[in-house]
């Protein structure tokens, strides 16, 4: 925890690493962050890109990954650790496929997927480096949304 949260004023320009630090010792804690960005961004599969195949993937590999959570094992048994490396794999494997399709949100598909396998590989691993990395995902994309829309204002 850092000396800002310790003081009870919140740590204003806290990145990624800095949330995930604050977490430290917790890797459960850190996975439901990383899948609570993760599911910011799962927005953009649903609405943004019309791909039912990008949202159905995403969305059961973010519902598997909650399901993970849920079960509290840490780190995920062999069964459920193995069904998440597939999971994370087929998502790789169709962030490369969709790459060129859906070219006016074609990096924001690519952030959404991203921050989704990074999700996943915190649930699977404990990776504290994967679920800074899915939130950093998100708040990037957030910022680049962000200057798209104040442009087109």
């Amino acid at each position: 925890m850092t000396e800002g949260t310790r003081s009870r004023r919140p740590d204003r320009d806290a990145g990624p690493s800095g949330l995930i630090e604050m977490l430290a010792g917790e890797p459960m804690g850190a996975a439901v962050l990383a899948l609570c960005s993760a599911e910011r961004l799962s927005a953009i599969t649903d609405g943004l890109v019309k791909s039912p195949l990008a949202r159905s993937t995403v969305r059961a590999g973010l519902d598997l990954g909650w399901s993970a959570v849920a079960a509290g094992s840490e780190p995920c048994p062999d069964a459920t650790g193995g069904l998440l490396g597939r999971t994370i794999s087929d998502l790789e494997e169709l962030a490369g496929s969709l790459f060129g399709n859906v070219p006016e949100f074609q990096s924001e598909l690519d952030d959404a997927m991203a921050a989704a396998i990074y999700a996943l590989q915190a649930v699977r691993e404990g990776s504290s480096t994967a679920a800074a990395n899915a939130v950093g995902r998100c708040r990037d994309v957030y910022f680049q949304l962000a200057v798209k829309t104040l442009a087109t204002a």
